[in-house]
């Protein structure tokens, strides 16, 4: 069992490069790293259109892979197609903001965010959509101490594959795709049954972007907000305690024209996750080890 635990690692890690991109949850991701735990305060997504009009916004669970060129991370659920954002975090190891200094660009509504102890945020990515026919659009950065570094990285019809048009000081290449067809996991009423959901956002982010080395670990905190960053659901990955509603621009639900009077801090329990596990990551420097070995 510990040899073919070891050999799913190599083989995940020497995946093509360029593997699909559709919003599918497929065998590759293997169990939830994070799951939701309450009911949406956004809406229930219930029309079940891939590209098409969407009613509701949800964030179920999420699920991790990779391989040589990129971490592909995949958020069951829905994006409702009124512009509304996906907002998502990435933390690396490297010097980055618990508290979130930015007023350039797409983050000025974010300004003043605070993130939970253990949690400072290196890199951000945004993804919305709308129109019909649907278009997704994405916004990027990279943040380190009070400076921003990204922008407008293009967009897409949200069946997947590569960005187009994009402007920002700093591209990368990144896949992101958008199926709405989901219409089940949490509801409007219940978080009972998140895992029953199997489409949602899904990106391939290059590590290239989050300057680590592939395999490595690095955290992620992931919300669905409103369509001008200013006014968050309580559609949280990892989730916010079982029952709590939607956090708005104060942690109460009011809505205060930005996002940035919200401390995470002050919510039990993280509102980020770790990929790939700490075990997950020993077992692939075994492999790696095991694999040098032989190459000898």
């Amino acid at each position: 069992m510990k040899t073919f635990a070891l050999l799913s690692l190599v083989g995940l890690m020497a995946a093509p490069a360029m593997a699909q991109v559709n919003g599918s949850l497929t065998p590759a991701y293997g169990s939830a790293v994070s799951v939701q735990t309450n009911a949406t305060g956004f809406g229930d997504a219930n029309l079940g259109n891939a590209q098409g009009p969407t009613n509701g916004s949800e964030l179920n669970a999420a699920y991790y892979r990779a391989d040589a060129n990129n971490a592909y991370l995949l958020f069951t659920g829905n994006l409702e197609t009124n512009f509304n954002k996906l907002e998502i975090f990435f933390s690396t190891g490297a010097s980055g903001q618990q508290q979130i200094s930015s007023t350039l660009g797409a983050m000025t509504n974010l300004n003043g965010f605070r993130h939970d102890n253990g949690f400072a945020a290196t890199h951000w990515i945004s993804v919305t959509g709308g129109n019909n026919p649907y278009e997704l659009f994405v916004d990027a950065g990279a943040l380190a101490g009070g400076t921003w570094g990204g922008g407008y990285q293009g967009t897409n019809n949200g069946v997947g594959g590569p960005l187009a048009g994009g402007n920002g000081s700093t591209l990368w290449s990144l896949q992101v795709a958008v199926d709405n067809s989901n219409t089940d996991g949490v509801t409007g009423s219940s978080a009972a049954d998140p895992l029953s959901a199997a489409t949602g956002i899904e990106i391939a982010v290059p590590w290239s972007m989050l300057g680590i080395a592939p395999g490595s670990l690095f955290s992620v905190m992931a919300f669905i907000n409103g369509g001008n960053h200013d006014y968050a659901s309580n559609q949280f990955l990892a989730p916010l305690p079982a029952g709590t509603g939607n956090l708005g621009g104060n942690g109460s639900g009011t809505f205060t024209g930005n996002v940035g009077g919200l401390d995470m801090t002050q919510f039990a329990g993280n509102q980020f996750f770790t990929v790939p596990t700490p075990a997950a990551a020993g077992l692939f420097g075994l492999a790696a080890l095991a694999a040098g070995r032989r190459r000898r």
